[in-house]
């Protein structure tokens, strides 16, 4: 299934000028349900079948809609046209300081909810990409904000329109409650390493939240030199080393298989969202984690595919934008991979599996792994 809303978010999020994009995820589509078509029990076979092609229509008709949403609205047509327009937006990512040519300048993300022109107003939800002044770098993310703006084209048409900024920002309505709770939070991960160095003082927060506003310029270049950019990048590692700590602090009143577990597991999963922000790293790291909750004490392997199959449906349900990423790919076949890997180290390592030499190993029920390496008959010996 995640297969199919794979190819079906490429297909539906294909521009006018890439045909072979289409062509080829229908192609494949059709290969893979004509080879379910013809195995298995003839029930199964149509319902594996309905449950594929809804998926691949599902998705594709989810990027249709955000494509033509994105790039078909009241905003983008003035943003052809380079108008001075008001508007009303929501900012939803945290407002960066860059540094210019000529001059510093912020870079956001924000949805539009209202644009008025000559007195005449129109409502609507629109992504866009904010330049604003330094002002603009306190502005906190959530925050309901106006302003009088120049619109330009999206030359790549990830947004509709690019918003440049005359002028302070007029807050209208704060963040929600999550968003101040989540922002003392990152405040105080901050002020913990107030103490340090200046690139030991910005490093921490970007290693544990992926927040690298305060990184040098020269640090950056570092990590990209060494190839270890990564690690600036919110993963899923991030929310292995949380949600992990969540768990086994909760384990010491619940028992290994209680329900409470899972329970702890999901605040984890949205508490990292909210504390990280929820970029596509962060989505695809907290819809993978979530996977591994619900397969979390679960004695069935074939659970496991079924729940990713789910979870990518739904997150490009939501994001179709992911399935073009190579992250997200990265992000999505790592699980099947790695499952593979530890049943596979697991059967060759246990004790009692067959040796290199096809003899088991002399003693299967050893209290200790220390005590069956030292056993003199030990294929490790």
């Amino acid at each position: 299934m995640g297969v199919f809303a794979w190819l079906g978010s490429l297909s539906g999020g294909a521009a006018a000028n890439e045909p072979g994009w289409r062509l080829g995820c229908g192609a494949v589509a059709a290969a893979v349900g004509a080879l379910v078509l013809l195995g298995g029990p003839r029930g199964a076979r149509l319902l594996a079948t309905g449950a594929l092609v809804a998926s691949f229509a599902a998705t594709a008709t989810s990027a249709t809609l955000t494509r033509l949403h994105t790039r078909d609205n009241p905003l983008s047509e003035l943003a052809a046209q380079h108008a001075a327009v008001g508007v009303t937006f929501v900012v939803t990512s945290d407002p960066r300081l860059r540094r210019g040519r000529f001059e510093d300048y912020v870079v956001a993300r924000g949805q539009v909810v209202g644009v008025h022109r000559h007195g005449v107003g129109v409502l609507l939800r629109a992504p866009v990409l904010v330049l604003a002044p330094p002002t603009w770098a306190r502005v906190a993310l959530g925050a309901r904000v106006e302003a009088d703006v120049r619109l330009v084209p999206d030359p790549e048409g990830q947004v509709s329109a690019v918003l440049r900024v005359r002028g302070d920002p007029v807050v209208r309505a704060p963040p929600a409650w999550w968003w101040r709770a989540s922002a003392v939070l990152r405040a105080g991960l901050r002020d913990s390493v107030s103490g340090l160095g200046p690139d030991r003082r910005a490093l921490v927060p970007a290693l544990v939240l992926g927040d690298d506003v305060g990184l040098a310029p020269t640090l950056a270049a570092d990590f990209r030199t060494t190839g270890l950019t990564h690690l600036l990048a919110v993963s899923g590692t991030n929310l292995t080393l949380l949600v992990g700590f969540l768990v086994v602090v909760a384990r010491a009143g619940w028992e290994r298989e209680s329900g409470a577990l899972r329970v702890v597991g999901v605040v984890g999963v949205c508490s990292f969202v909210l504390l990280a922000r929820p970029e596509p790293s962060v989505l695809r790291a907290a819809v993978m984690g979530s996977v591994a909750l619900v397969g979390m004490g679960s004695p069935s392997r074939s659970r496991g595919p079924a729940v990713l199959g789910f979870a990518v449906t739904a997150l490009l349900l939501v994001a179709p934008d992911l399935a073009r990423q190579p992250g997200f790919a990265l992000s999505v076949w790592r699980q099947p991979g790695s499952s593979w890997l530890r049943r596979r180290c697991a059967t060759r390592w246990r004790p009692g599996a067959a040796s290199r030499g096809g003899k088991p190993w002399p003693c299967p029920r050893s209290p200790s792994w220390r005590a069956c390496r030292s056993s003199p008959r030990s294929p490790a010996s």
